[in-house]
């Protein structure tokens, strides 16, 4: 049956499950060990209209999705006690959150890497860092359609990064988000907190969760210790 005719209303029971559905979309899962990543996320998501709950590791995560049940969870793969990947594989196995619609987030773009997630049960896998237009549209497209029990559909394990090239600015459609090499606050000249090799200034996203709360997130590169990202509100690096 297509997904049109599936909406097509066919009495009370039909509108009791729509109701159902409906309330169900509204819960996503944040799980991240970084608090500055969480709030990002939660800003993002709640400026599209959905409840959203948080875990800073993985035990906690795995509370949190068995008690909320939620539409989808964003996972980081870098999580205390239980990693990413082994909880999207608990998920995905434990019948009350069968039906969670599970993003993986990775620093890690390689095939192998991406392989392991898809196999754990991973609808999709962003390599960060991830512009949040591009993770908003992800969640917006994963409430619009339950997943199957069965584990992921046509979706599934399917890529999402930024294009290495980034010259001029990409424009994002909520609260003028864009990514830009050319930023308004001119990106720090900074070193790698492992080496003190000099990072290599890659891009910037720029744009808060509203006009009054401008945000500057700049990305940086060591060839030896991989992404970092540098928050200007809180002159904060961390890896990306």
């Amino acid at each position: 049956m297509s997904p049109l005719n599936r909406l097509q209303p066919v009495g009370a029971e039909y509108q009791g499950r729509a109701n159902q559905r409906l309330h169900e979309v509204t819960k996503v899962l944040v799980v991240d060990a970084d608090s500055d990543t969480r709030e990002l996320y939660r800003s993002l998501l709640l400026a599209d209209g959905v409840e959203v709950f948080e875990a800073e590791d993985g035990r906690d995560g795995l509370v949190q999705a068995l008690a909320q049940r939620p539409a989808v969870a964003l996972l980081d793969c870098r999580l205390p006690y239980i990693d990413g990947l082994a909880l999207c594989a608990l998920l995905r196995s434990d019948p009350l959150t069968q039906s969670t619609r599970v993003i993986l987030l990775t620093a890690d773009p390689s095939p192998d890497h991406v392989r392991r997630c898809q196999q754990r049960g991973a609808e999709r896998v962003l390599v960060k860092p991830v512009p949040v237009e591009t993770l908003a549209s992800v969640v917006r497209d994963f409430t619009g359609e339950p997943a199957s029990s069965a584990g992921p559909q046509r979706s599934a394990g399917a890529v999402s990064q930024l294009p290495a090239s980034t010259h001029g600015v990409a424009k994002a459609r909520s609260h003028e988000r864009y990514v830009s090499t050319n930023p308004p606050q001119t990106p720090p000249h900074l070193r790698c907190p492992h080496c003190d090799g000099i990072l290599q200034y890659e891009r910037s996203h720029v744009g808060g969760v509203s006009e009054r709360h401008p945000e500057q997130w700049d990305y940086f590169a060591c060839a030896k210790h991989g992404a970092f990202q540098y928050r200007h509100r809180t002159r904060k690096l961390r890896p990306a």
